[in-house]
């Protein structure tokens, strides 16, 4: 069943919406946007490609995917290996929620503060709009009595972790890691 909608109108490139609760359309005329909603199966379709919104009240992205968290000491991963190493992602509007699972089978010889780099989106560049990551799972590490914590700043595609002390937040890095090291993250921060 199809159901065709058109504004009342005498210019002839009145954009159509065409809702069409069945099947998706062959194509479509140059002003006719397809909403597709599978009601049956409960769900709701976005372009493959951003459609990006200027009215901050329009919902115009919607992503689901995998990425690959690559750990570094000092910027550098020399010699390092993983028994699992897993990223997922979920990204709504300008919003990216996400897991990062890290397992170590070799932490390698870099040495300096640890980052993960390979986040799937670059954040926001307004300041003050970096996000929290928090560990849910640490194991195997040196001189960490504590969970993990992380932070993305601003324009930034990799988390900076840390641990706390007595004395505050201080700098994981390759002297806390061992070759077995566990790490388990969740987060969510904003796009640009």
């Amino acid at each position: 069943m199809k159901h065709t909608f058109q504004a009342i109108s005498t210019v002839p490139t009145t954009p159509r919406i065409v809702l069409d609760i069945s099947t998706e359309p062959a194509s479509l005329a140059a002003n006719e946007t397809l909403v597709s909603i599978m009601t049956a199966a409960g769900q709701i379709k976005f372009p493959g490609v951003q459609n990006p919104s200027s009215d901050v009240n329009t919902l115009d992205d919607y992503e689901e995917g995998t990425f690959t968290p690559n750990l570094l000491f000092g910027g550098s991963a020399v010699g390092m290996t993983y028994t699992n190493r897993l990223g997922f992602y979920t990204k709504i509007g300008n919003s990216v929620f996400f897991t990062i699972n890290i397992t170590l089978s070799a932490k390698g010889s870099s040495v300096g503060t640890a980052t993960i780099s390979g986040m799937p989106f670059t954040s926001s560049s307004v300041t003050g709009s970096g996000a929290g990551v928090y560990s849910t799972l640490v194991s195997s590490v040196a001189g960490v009595a504590a969970l993990l914590h992380a932070l993305i700043g601003a324009s930034a595609s990799n988390v900076s972790l840390f641990y706390g002390s007595a004395t505050g937040s201080v700098n994981f890095t390759d002297a806390n890691a061992t070759n077995t090291s566990i790490m388990v993250f969740v987060g969510m921060y904003r796009t640009a």
